[in-house]
Order: structure tokens, then C-alpha cells, then sequence
């Protein structure tokens, strides 16, 4: 609740993970979990340049540019002009969807909300999103684009002015602009063959639609991935972080302004004692950046037996639960008192 970045370290299977899942489903928030390890690179993270068609430049758009549409004209109906605007996505109509994409675009430019970035494209016949009252001119004016003809004119309705955007929001029109544009660029060259465009990464992808993000095993990534998420720990907590900070800026695409993060996007990390085998301490300049919460293992044979029902939930009319807990405890304490693995050191349960 605090927006604060949560290190969680505990051994493998105390339930870091699924208490972290549990509490995303009951809260309704996406949780993408992303494992890392000693051959993780930056790219994975954040993303990189790959070969792609028009399909994979236009695409990963959708989202954003309906998170956007919501978000800046809040006094009309939209859902009927957002559910055709899917639809040309779903029929690999991607001259049309660019056209409804700009479309958007040009109505704020025009009205002087908004600095678009353009490629060079014309917007006439492009389909714009409803303001308050005017669904049915939007309609008309999908189909249009479908039919690649102009859009009838709009009558103007009492009411209908689109309302100031806050800075932040222009600030994501404005990176969505300049998104479209290099999308636009990739998809024109991949209608020749293929193209190569920067793909986002789960990182960027959760920071741009409010994931919440688990990096589970973090203290065995390189050390140059762990600096690359530095930038997403220097401001804690508050609007502010969300607008001014706490987010990575996409160097290798070019970009000179940081991801919009978005308000309900939360990191959390994970990893065993840096005791394990293969596993070392976090920097501690970058483990200072956290709220850090030791995990112990559940100890209370009531919790025990209740890991081990579920475990066993099904296998036959009376599973031996309370064997199973006996066996664990005992396997524990003597493995404190007096067994050795291959290697002379004491085995670890759990």
C-alpha cells in the first residue's frame, strides 16, 4: 500500500511466491513473475531489437492506446468505438488500426493537447474516439476507415469539449506518439519481408500497465542487470514517485525520457540466503533500496498439516498427513544433530 519496493528472502519453499500470488489475486492485480539468473542479460528485462512483422509493431500498442482512450475522454461511451478498434487488430487490419491510432492523435493535436510525433503518414479517414454525446459520429466514422473513406462529418454536440488532461497524461500521449512512430516505421519496411523493432520487455511492459512484478532469485543475476534496475528504486512511495520517478529510461531504443510508470505497479523480489550454493549477497547499496522481510519456514504442526493436506488432497480416503509431518520433523532434527550430504555439510529440508 505504501508503494515501496519489498525484498523477500526466506528458504526455497517457505511460500514467498504463492503468499505473493494470493495476495495479487485477492487484490485483482496481474502478478508476472520473471526468474532470474547468472545468464540473465539486461535485454530479457527490458527488451531489445528482434525481427518482426507488422503485427508484432502495431500490436503491443492496443493496450495503451485503450488504457488512454478511457482515461482522457471520461464523459462519453467508448466501448463501442474500443471494441472495433480490437476488432481491426483481430482481422490483421493494420493499415486501418494505424489510421484509428492516429486518429486519436490528431483529434488531441487539433485541439492543442497534445505535440504528436509524426512519420510522414496522412490521417484523413481516420476513425476518432467519442467525447460526450457523439458515439454514433465515432461509429460512422470507424466504418469509414474500414472502407478507406473519409468519415462523415461529426455534428457537434452541447457538452462535448474534451476537459484539460493532467501533465502525466499528455507526458504518456506524448511517448505513445513517438511509440506509434517507430511502430509505423517498422511496420512499413516489414511489408516488404521482415524488419527488425524494439520489443518490450516484462519490466517495461509492467511499469507501462501496472503489473505487479516478482524477480524471484535475484541475488543470482549479473551484476550489470542489477544496476539497469537501480532507476526503479531511487524514489519511494507516493504520487510523486509515480510521476517523476522509480522507472528506467529505454537507452538502447533511442529513448531520452523514462517509461511512464504506472501508479499501480509494484516491485517485489525475491531470493534464498546468500548460505545456498551458487547464491551471493546483494550490493548493498541496492538492497538499502528495499523493504526487506525475512520469510521463516512454517514451523507449527497445524501449519504443516495443513502444506501437507493440500499436497495430498485426493490420494485415497485418509491420507497420512499426520505420518508425513512426524517423518518432516524428525528428518529436520536430524539433520541438526547428526546427518551429512556427500559434501560434509548438513541437508537441507523443506
Amino acid at each position: 500500500s505504501c508503494n515501496e519496493p519489498v525484498l523477500l528472502v526466506g528458504e526455497t519453499g517457505t511460500g514467498k511466491t504463492t503468499m505473493l500470488s494470493r495476495m495479487a489475486g485477492l487484490v485483482g492485480a496481474n502478478l508476472v513473475s520473471f526468474n532470474l539468473s547468472q545468464q540473465t542479460d539486461s535485454s530479457d528485462l527490458l527488451g531489445g531489437f528482434k525481427p518482426v512483422e507488422p503485427r508484432d509493431a502495431l500490436a503491443p500498442l492496443l493496450p495503451t492506446f485503450t488504457s488512454l482512450i478511457r482515461r482522457t475522454w471520461t464523459r462519453g461511451n467508448n466501448d463501442e468505438y474500443l471494441s472495433r478498434v480490437a476488432k481491426l487488430a483481430e482481422r490483421r487490419k493494420w493499415s486501418q488500426l494505424l489510421a484509428a491510432f492516429r486518429g486519436a492523435l490528431s483529434k488531441l493535436h487539433d485541439a492543442g493537447l497534445v505535440t504528436t510525433t509524426t512519420s510522414g503518414t496522412a490521417t484523413s479517414g481516420a476513425a476518432t474516439p467519442a467525447g460526450a454525446g457523439d458515439a454514433a459520429a465515432a461509429e460512422a466514422a470507424e466504418a469509414a476507415a474500414e472502407k478507406g473513406g473519409k468519415p462523415a462529418k461529426k455534428r457537434r454536440v452541447a457538452g462535448s469539449q474534451q476537459q484539460p488532461l493532467s501533465e502525466s497524461l499528455r507526458h504518456e500521449w506524448r511517448v505513445f506518439s513517438a511509440d506509434l512512430a517507430a511502430a509505423e516505421r517498422a511496420a512499413a519496411v516489414a511489408e516488404g519481408g521482415f524488419a527488425f523493432a524494439f520489443v518490450e520487455g516484462v519490466l517495461v511492459q509492467a511499469l507501462r500497465n501496472g503489473w505487479w512484478l516478482l524477480l524471484d532469485e535475484i541475488n543470482l543475476a549479473p551484476a550489470e542487470v542489477l544496476e539497469r534496475l537501480a532507476g526503479l528504486l531511487e524514489t519511494a512511495g507516493g504520487d510523486s514517485a509515480a510521476a517523476t520517478g522509480g522507472s528506467v529510461t529505454l537507452l538502447e531504443r533511442g529513448d531520452t525520457v523514462a517509461v511512464p510508470r504506472h501508479p499501480n505497479f509494484r516491485l517485489v523480489a525475491a531470493m534464498n540466503p546468500a548460505t545456498d550454493a551458487g547464491k551471493h549477497e546483494l550490493p548493498a547499496a541496492l538492497r538499502n533500496r528495499f523493504t526487506e522481510m525475512w520469510v521463516p519456514e512454517p514451523a507449527a504442526r497445524e501449519d504443516l498439516a495443513a502444506l501437507v493436506a493440500a499436497y495430498l488432497a485426493g490420494v485415497g480416503p485418509a491420507p497420512p498427513v499426520d505420518a508425513a509431518v512426524e517423518f518432516y520433523l524428525a528428518a529436520k532434527a536430524e539433520a541438526d544433530a547428526r546427518l551429512v550430504d556427500g559434501a560434509g555439510q548438513k541437508p537441507a529440508y523443506n
